[in-house]
């Protein structure tokens, strides 16, 4: 299990309004950045912690994220065919499963 201490007062925010791909994080007792990255398109979707300390994020440029929860490297990133609005959910064995603006569910395996 991560030190979900260190995870857990993460925020993720715009860099800046021209920019709404880009997204920092910070962390929510200090309000320091953390790490940043930027997406192809904007983040609506709210990001989802997994068990290894994983952040699971949606953007709305078709494809769902994954990034190392304390460096912020991007894992991965798995395409879908339509813009990724809904929030990820974590099932017990690690599969990610998110909504898709085509209509599809996706299931995403460990």
């Amino acid at each position: 299990m991560p030190d979900l201490a260190a995870i857990a007062p993460l925020c993720l925010r715009r860099l800046e309004p021209s920019r709404p791909a880009a997204r920092r994080a910070l962390d929510g007792q200090t309000g320091t950045e953390k790490w940043g990255f930027t997406t192809g398109n904007f983040v609506a979707s709210s990001p989802a912690i997994g068990a290894d300390g994983t952040i699971y994020v949606g953007s709305n440029d078709f494809n769902m994220y994954a990034f190392n929860g304390q460096p912020g490297a991007k894992k991965w990133a798995s395409t879908t065919e339509g813009k990724v609005y809904s929030s990820p959910a974590i099932g017990a064995d690690g599969t990610v499963c998110v909504g898709s603006g085509d209509g599809n569910v996706y299931a995403i395996g460990p």
